[in-house]
């Protein structure tokens, strides 16, 4: 077995991208497996992929130390029904990939961590934990059928671990990259009603907990990739303005923001004005120690103050 080779599958978007540096600067073996063309750099190597048949990448699986997969069309659209079907596919077909694959392997993956959202509890304003029922809508739906897809393959010789993933919080990408310019424009008002929860997890703390999952053997299944400490929408924009010195902004009307998304924005306004509340109870029992526990020095750091 390479111990220091990690396959990172959807590995040139936002999260993949900053998972493939954090490695690299540790001197993995990185193998990036990407649906476009990259150079290889800085330890990074990059392998094309079509995310759903195996082919010549499969050979980087033998003997690796892990398979991270972050692979899926991004949800930062409007859910016409193509954008749904592509949103489904796109995972479920990633899945059965990279499980065909692995499965060819004399040695496979020691670890295969898969990524799932938040979504699966839908829109509520209760507290989620890692047993928490599924919620309606499409994402959970989404989020239903990934999941399953990863959870009901074996592969004997391979520790399996699910990621929900909540807001992951990083200085140039992601959430803060949009909202970060509204509020010091004077934009940062409260969104909706501001009573949905926006469950954040800083990007180092993410990326800590991708090593924390490889390393930790007793670290396997269903698990929240959030912080300890889920907000509100009105908490987080009041707190993000604060850092930004915007001490005002004005509320902006969940109907504004159902127009906007379709008109402008070409996104659904779901994401704006639902989430859930998650705390990660399973990592934390297994030893995980965050960073950042607090939105404020989150955001301080993030931003710079």
């Amino acid at each position: 077995m390479n111990s220091r080779r990690i396959v990172i599958a959807g590995g040139s978007g936002f999260l993949g991208s900053a998972a493939s540096r954090f490695f690299a600067a540790q001197h993995y073996e990185v193998v990036v497996l990407s649906r476009f063309r990259h150079e290889d750099h800085d330890g990074i190597r990059y392998m094309l992929w079509d995310g759903r048949t195996p082919a010549d990448w499969t050979a980087v699986l033998e003997g690796a130390l892990a398979l991270i997969n972050f692979s899926g069309r991004s949800i930062d659209c409007r859910f016409t029904p193509e954008n749904r079907r592509e949103i489904l596919e796109s995972r479920i077909n990633s899945v059965e990939a990279l499980f065909e694959a692995a499965g060819r392997c004399v040695v496979p993956p020691l670890v295969y961590i898969q990524a799932s959202s938040i979504g699966y509890y839908g829109n509520t304003r209760s507290l989620c934990f890692e047993d928490s029922p599924q919620g309606t809508g499409f994402l959970a739906q989404v989020c239903a059928r990934w999941e399953e897809a990863f959870l009901s393959r074996e592969l004997p010789q391979t520790r399996k671990v699910l990621l929900r993933i909540g807001l992951v919080l990083d200085r140039n990408q992601g959430i803060l990259r949009k909202l970060v310019p509204l509020a010091r424009n004077f934009l940062g008002g409260t969104m909706g009603q501001g009573g949905q929860h926006m469950s954040w997890i800083h990007i180092e703390d993410f990326n800590r907990m991708l090593q924390f999952a490889i390393d930790q053997p007793t670290v396997e299944g269903v698990c929240l990739a959030t912080g300890i400490h889920p907000v509100t929408n009105r908490v987080f924009m009041a707190t993000l303005r604060r850092v930004l010195r915007r001490p005002w902004a004005p509320a902006i009307p969940g109907l504004l923001i159902r127009l906007g998304a379709i008109l402008w924005m070409r996104t659904d306004p779901s994401l704006v004005l639902e989430g859930a509340g998650c705390v990660p109870k399973k990592i934390l029992s297994k030893g995980f120690v965050f960073r950042y526990t607090r939105l404020m020095q989150a955001l301080k750091h993030l931003t710079g103050r």
